[in-house]
């Protein structure tokens, strides 16, 4: 049989589909990541840029605070696309709060399910050109 074959000791095998399992779930997530890096302006274009030159990080949080966001074609729909991997990956709910209107058009809140998740989304996202316009990313204050 496939275990004497294999050599897989039967104690094994559900440990062994747990990770075959497990594996495609982190391949896209990866994926998803790498194409998220590719797509943003590297540290000096951002400096160069009047939204970014007092760029501050913030504290870590587990909700992130992004800003200069093309509001006039970004849907929420598109911004769930960019983040939705971190909240799949890390589990969680999808929680996005975007402004299309007002004085806060172009900005969301993003709260995601752990600081991890949160810290993976920032370093990602942050300056990455989402309808010819950089995001800027960085962990929301705290009330």
């Amino acid at each position: 049989g496939i275990n004497a074959e294999y050599g897989i000791s039967p104690v094994a095998i559900p440990t062994v589909l747990k990770f075959m399992e497990k594996q495609p779930r982190e391949i896209a997530y990866e994926a998803h990541r790498t194409k998220v890096r590719s797509q943003r302006l590297s540290a000096t274009k951002l400096s160069e840029l009047p939204v970014f030159k007092k760029y501050c990080p913030g504290e870590p949080s587990c909700k992130l605070y992004i800003k200069n966001i093309n509001f006039k074609c970004v849907t929420e729909a598109r911004l769930r696309e960019v983040f939705q991997p971190y909240y799949t990956f890390h589990g969680g709910s999808v929680d996005i709060r975007y402004m299309t209107r007002g004085q806060m058009k172009g900005q969301a809140f993003v709260t995601l399910p752990s600081v991890e998740a949160a810290q993976e989304a920032r370093d990602d996202c942050h300056g990455y050109v989402l309808e010819d316009k950089p995001m800027a990313v960085m962990f929301a204050k705290s009330k």
